[in-house]
């Protein structure tokens, strides 16, 4: 289950790391639960359903720049990021995907070729 501990341990694992770090499988839903709770909380405590929105924000934001770049790495051959929770997953496919598609656009336009000359 996740607590506001863990959330604040993979924030800053996710930042020290250079790849993505293992989430949960079922991360996402864990998160989407555990707000719901502290949703529930008196407006005085909500301080911590608050600082948990920023700290998940945080932990999205730093993943997705990585993914993006995972991404384009991915594209020019390296191999797919490890750690990947479910979600990011498809989402990670469907960026690699829209590289794959514009750079054959690319090429069959002879955007390239015309640059490179």
């Amino acid at each position: 289950m996740l607590t506001y501990e863990s959330l604040r341990r993979f924030v800053n694992e996710e930042k020290a790391a250079a790849g993505l770090i293992p989430l949960p499988e079922d991360f996402f839903r864990q998160a989407s639960a555990y707000l719901e709770v502290k949703e529930r909380l008196p407006p005085g405590d909500r301080w911590e359903v608050d600082s948990a929105r920023r700290l998940l924000q945080d932990l999205l934001e730093i993943r997705e720049k990585k993914l993006l770049l995972a991404a384009l790495f991915q594209v020019r051959g390296s191999a797919p990021p490890e750690g990947l929770a479910g979600e990011e997953r498809t989402f990670f496919e469907k960026v690699v995907g829209a590289i794959r598609e514009f750079q054959k656009s690319r090429e069959s336009g002879g955007v390239e070729m015309e640059i490179l000359q």
